[in-house]
């Protein structure tokens, strides 16, 4: 386990603990204290605490700061600076708790740690409180000690911004945690004054209203404007850094699965609290949706059809949707009836080239998606339908660069490199793999018989028969000429020889059209090696069913012969010269 994991599970621990031994010393050695008012103000501080984190910029604003300082300012039978101080720390202790852990209903552990740290800023400001309240005289106004107050406001807010970082809240998995910003604090901080000062005089009249709403409305005015530019700044910057990601995929020719994990990557930085992320990309083949990322634990259909369900009506829009509950859509798709009430989703289309090329799908339980959310998500899409579409171009060229384009399977060098790969993994695994080695008999007298082109079409028919009967079993390529490979993961000796048998016999019994009508047939002689028992590498394998196939044309034809079997004949053929390099096919090869 990484130091990292080691202080993530620690640390919260920890913390909390620390938080609660000092708030119980500090609140017996100097008296906690209930009243109305701070129970008014308890439940004051958890609506702030609730809704300052749903907003876009929450993680920079806690509006539970009004509360807090009323706590301190108004007076409960002229109680003690310490006993304002602990009255403070009880509000943002229980707010915290209850706005954070219980009515966004996170793990109790992730709301304790957020109100920890509430408390240590509370603890440490409410300590410069005291110290300014003895030593500073008051200034300004003599209904309370403003220094005092201004000093509680800047050590709460920068101590707070100080714990409550990102190393922190990546510890919690993301989680957005409120911090108490200087600038949002001071302008929130006169708001508490003001109710305060009419309080105090009680003044209620009409003109006390307008001095009252008109600094108000002001503070909030200015305030809402912060927020907007700070958000707008904190967007453009995310997205300007999304945007250099996928241009980067598109320079490095990232692959589809690669480019689907960014894609719901960057969506995660711009959408807090999404339960279940799902990206889709476009099959040209079946005109289907297929799914290539989905976030750990979540759930949702395998692939969207285009007009069926909720996502599949998405893409046929080219518009994206938000349903805050899908159990009440009555088009759902059989894949889309397992989430659950009060699952809200937005699906967006990712186009390239006025066409959807994917779709993204965002889940999340319990609380519905906003418009701003959604803003952003068609901003993100349509950035990624580029980086998307540039990504399945580079891996359909590449499939066509790896295949033969006569008969459709893997050449020569595609093949080499897939069958290592899959050597390298079962040695690994600890697994058989079986490599035959198909070689049509007598096809230098076929082709010059009857043509080339009805060559070709023998060659396309054994092709086409080798895939009927290994379907996803295995690989299938062109070694050169009229010779084939066929690689069979994870299987058998026994098993090997039954599809290679398989594989004869339907040839064998296959009838093929010469150009000129008549009917022609062939056969195939087969060599089989087993990995590793045969040979450790692709190399040595693929000369022991070369040589396998060699005997088997040697003692008949279409026939079925297993390197292992014939192993000392094998061996004494070896001693002969090699035979030529197989040419492409259409020239003959040297007799």
């Amino acid at each position: 386990m990484d130091r990292h994991r080691i202080y993530s599970l620690i640390y919260p621990w920890v913390l909390t603990t620390i938080a609660a031994i000092l708030l119980i010393v500090v609140g017996v050695t100097n008296g906690f204290y209930v009243s109305y008012t701070l129970a008014f103000l308890i439940v004051a501080c958890t609506i702030s605490e609730w809704r300052s984190i749903r907003l876009p910029r929450g993680n920079l604003l806690t509006l539970s700061i009004i509360p807090i300082l009323l706590a301190i300012v108004l007076d409960f039978e002229q109680p003690s600076d310490w006993q304002r101080v602990i009255g403070a720390m009880q509000v943002i202790a229980v707010g915290s708790l209850l706005g954070y852990g219980l009515l966004r209903r996170l793990p109790p552990l992730h709301a304790a740690f957020y109100t920890a740290h509430h408390i240590l800023s509370a603890l440490l400001a409410g300590w410069t409180y005291v110290l300014v309240s003895r030593d500073v005289p008051r200034w300004l106004i003599s209904s309370f000690h403003l220094p005092a107050v201004v000093a509680y406001t800047a050590v709460y807010s920068l101590f707070s911004l100080l714990m409550i970082n990102p190393f922190n809240a990546s510890i919690l998995k993301g989680e957005k945690l409120p911090k108490a910003d200087p600038l949002y604090t001071f302008l929130l901080a006169p708001i508490a004054l003001i109710v305060y000062h009419f309080f105090v005089s009680r003044q209620l009249g009409v003109g006390s209203l307008l001095v009252l709403l008109l600094p108000l409305v002001g503070v909030l005015t200015t305030l809402g404007l912060y927020v907007n530019i700070d958000t707008t700044h904190n967007e453009i910057q995310q997205l300007y850094r999304i945007s250099r990601g996928f241009v980067a995929a598109m320079s490095r020719g990232q692959t589809v699965q690669r480019v689907g994990e960014s894609i719901a990557q960057a969506i995660s930085e711009l959408i807090p609290r999404v339960d279940a992320c799902l990206v889709y990309t476009h099959n040209d083949a079946s005109h289907e949706y297929l799914l290539v990322h989905q976030s750990d634990g979540s759930s949702g259909p395998a692939v969207v059809i285009p007009g069926r369900g909720l996502l599949g009506q998405a893409v046929n829009d080219h518009t994206g949707t938000v349903l805050n509950d899908v159990t009440h859509a009555n088009n759902l798709s059989p894949g889309e009836r397992g989430w659950t009430a009060r699952t809200a989703l937005l699906a967006h289309p990712l186009i390239a080239e006025q066409n959807p090329v994917g779709l993204v799908a965002l889940l999340r339980r319990g609380r519905g998606f906003t418009a701003e959310e959604f803003r952003l998500v068609s901003i993100v899409a349509n950035q990624a339908g580029a980086t998307l579409h540039n990504a399945l171009m580079f891996e359909r060229s590449r499939e066509l660069a790896d295949k033969d384009r006569l008969l459709d399977v893997l050449n020569q060098t595609a093949f080499t490199q897939n069958a290592q790969r899959i050597l390298s993994r079962a040695r690994l695994e600890n697994q058989v793999v079986a490599l035959l080695y198909p070689d049509i008999d007598d096809f230098r007298i076929l082709n010059n018989t009857y043509g080339h082109s009805t060559g070709d079409r023998v060659l396309s028919g054994v092709a086409q028969v080798m895939k009927e009967v290994i379907a996803s079993r295995g690989i299938i390529g062109r070694s050169g000429g009229e010779e084939f490979f066929i690689l069979l993961p994870d299987t058998s000796e026994q098993e090997a020889m039954d599809t290679a048998n398989e594989i004869r016999q339907r040839i064998r019994d296959s009838v093929f059209t010469s150009d000129d009508g008549h009917q022609v047939q062939t056969t195939i002689s087969t060599g089989v090696a087993i990995f590793p028992r045969d040979a450790g590498d692709f190399a040595n394998l693929r000369k022991r069913a070369d040589r396998a196939s060699y005997l088997a044309k040697r003692t008949g034809k279409d026939r079925v012969c297993l390197y292992q079997d014939r192993k000392e004949l094998i061996e004494s053929i070896d001693q002969e010269p090699e035979r030529v390099a197989p040419r492409p096919f259409g020239q003959e090869q040297a007799p």
